[in-house]
């Protein structure tokens, strides 16, 4: 579980540790009566290595250049091995995705060129080499997003959106797309953006709803043939009427056609409130003489409810429900029946605590620890048995980047939030659960269909 929780080394601690050591050295060498007793640097090594040769070293160091130096609780990307693993620049900073490409890349030994750069270090599929498919990624980073060549046979064009190569002669151009209709390069169907039709309507573009959101069943959880206008929801209080809010497993909750979905005519109980059946219920469901409803945070649920991963449906999510523990985020927890949430996990190395739902990294909206030293950020996460099951949840590292919202990036590690657009603005984004989560721009799906606030 929890596999983007990194153990990162912070600047201010790696300083603190430093000071520590040096107050220690500093009181050796001042004897009784003050004065100074000897003279010692410790940039000069103890014993001489070259490269990152480890067999030159003692036992619990390793060879940083031209001498060894002890070893690190984590591996950090500078070329050197400090953590003593065997493996040069493997940590999680360097490897945050664990495909085995790093964002340190390789230097070719002739030119010392660097080659092999992980252009994604938080997308396991996405790397040198990797098959470029179409989906609007630059999988195999060479710099080119859905390689014409590669993706699609001859006669076929990629559609970015659709994650598909459809036939050359139903791509839209400008004779077959009359104004006002446009052709949307990431379809690349002809779309009317006048016709603002409403949720559940079907659709050729974002364009063409008055939600700007069209979406395909692989976000909907397989619900409908084709794409319809939909809409971000916590609740479903947040949809229309006739309309419910679902936990498809894709990494965002959806307003669907309560028909569609499977679920009862929607009647008028929160998530939490008592019932008789489902049609009591906003969302459709009642479970246990309690109304099931989707989920943002505990503040969404009534009747003592919590906001708990549950698997409802057929996919993991967080909704309203019964819980038998009394853990808030962040606090240590002894498994998952300890936590409000249902959810307990390791916090980069701090310990196993309670992990909760949310929508953001930005205010402190996760909090914090007192250890000072651990980041809490929202991030994109699933359980092992159901792995392409998507939610958002709080989860701690010690983390380096401290840019905030909006701020130009490089790196996702330049970011607070430890996201960083870098196939679009370049420009520190976050994670969303909708509109309301973004200060600028909107929150969209991503390649992946995890949710992100998109700026212009």
């Amino acid at each position: 579980m929890l596999p983007r929780s990194a153990t990162r080394v912070r600047g201010k601690l790696a300083r603190s540790i430093s000071l520590f050591f040096s107050g220690i050295l500093l009181a050796m060498l001042v004897g009784s009566n003050g004065a100074c007793e000897a003279i010692v640097s410790d940039t000069i090594p103890g014993f001489t290595c070259s490269g990152t040769d480890l067999s030159s070293c003692p036992q619990g160091q390793y060879c940083k250049g031209v001498g060894c130096t002890a070893c690190q609780n984590t591996d950090i990307c500078d070329g050197f091995d400090n953590d003593c693993n065997g493996k040069v620049d493997d940590g999680p900073l360097s490897d945050h995705d664990q495909d085995g490409y790093t964002v340190c890349g390789h230097a070719d030994p002739s030119t010392g060129k660097i080659t092999g750069v992980d252009c994604n270090d938080n997308d396991p599929d996405v790397h040198p080499g990797a098959q470029e498919v179409c989906n609007g990624v630059d999988d195999d980073c060479d710099g080119i997003v859905d390689n014409p060549d590669t993706v699609c046979p001859a006669g076929k064009v990629c559609a970015p959106q659709l994650k598909q190569c459809i036939d050359q002669a139903a791509v839209c151009t400008t004779a077959n797309c009359p104004s006002p209709k446009q052709c949307d390069p990431l379809t690349q169907q002809c779309a009317d953006p006048t016709a603002n039709y409403p949720i559940g309507h079907s659709c050729a573009s974002d364009k063409e709803c008055a939600s700007t959101l069209c979406a395909f069943p692989a976000l909907l959880g397989g619900v409908g043939s084709g794409a319809v206008c939909t809409k971000l929801c916590c609740t479903s209080n947040d949809c229309d009427t006739g309309f419910v809010c679902d936990a498809t497993g894709s990494g965002g909750r959806y307003c669907l056609d309560a028909t569609a979905a499977g679920r009862s005519a929607p009647g008028t109980g929160a998530g939490g409130t008592s019932c008789g059946n489902g049609t009591e219920c906003r969302s459709g469901l009642c479970t246990n003489g309690n109304c099931v409803d989707t989920c943002c945070s505990s503040s969404d649920c009534q009747g003592g409810t919590s906001c708990t991963l549950q698997s409802i449906s057929g996919h993991n999510g967080f909704w309203c429900g019964d819980t038998s523990g009394g853990g808030n985020g962040n606090q240590s927890c002894s498994g998952n029946d300890s936590c409000k949430s249902e959810l307990c996990a390791d916090y980069a190395g701090d310990g196993a605590r309670c992990v909760a739902p949310c929508c953001t990294s930005q205010g402190g909206a996760c909090g914090s620890i007192e250890s000072g030293f651990i980041d809490i950020v929202c991030v994109e996460n699933a359980i092992q048995d159901q792995p392409t099951d998507q939610f958002l949840v709080c989860t701690g590292f010690n983390g380096t980047g401290n840019k905030p919202f909006g701020a130009d990036c490089g790196t996702n590690d330049d970011c607070a939030s430890d996201n960083c657009d870098t196939a679009g603005s370049k420009k520190c984004t976050d994670v969303c659960c909708t509109d309301a989560n973004c200060p600028q721009g909107k929150c969209r799906p991503d390649s992946n269909g995890a949710l992100r606030c998109v700026i212009p």
